[in-house]
């Protein structure tokens, strides 16, 4: 929690705050484009990501149905890492690392980004 003595010091700290909880946030993101250990992501520094960070990647690896085929579970597992190398306002690209051996990054896969357990 911060203290803030005047109005003028409010914005500062309101933005600090918001920029503290952005980075701890998991984000949905897809895969643009593949090649290698590079992808590139439909988020950019306008969701909250910033050169240099990192995050584990988790994807759906197991989805369970009832006999009528709707869906009654969802598991999400921790599959890789990235790093974002470089952002614009609504793209950015990441190098993968630590990826499972039997994952497929590709176009078009939809991941959820989480900053790293510590």
């Amino acid at each position: 929690m911060e203290t803030v003595n005047g109005t003028s010091a409010v914005y500062p700290a309101l933005k600090k705050s918001i920029a503290h909880v952005i980075e701890r946030m998991a984000l949905s993101a897809r895969i643009l484009s593949a090649s290698g250990n590079i992808v590139y992501l439909d988020l950019g520094s306008n969701d909250g990501l910033a050169k240099g960070r990192t995050y584990e990647i988790k994807m759906v690896t197991k989805v369970v149905k009832d006999k009528s085929g709707k869906e009654i579970f969802r598991k999400k597992d921790v599959v890789g890492s990235l790093i974002i190398s470089d952002v614009n306002d609504n793209s950015s690209e990441a190098e993968v690392s630590n990826l499972n051996k039997n994952i497929k990054i590709k176009e078009g896969l939809s991941i959820e980004l989480s900053p790293p357990r510590k």
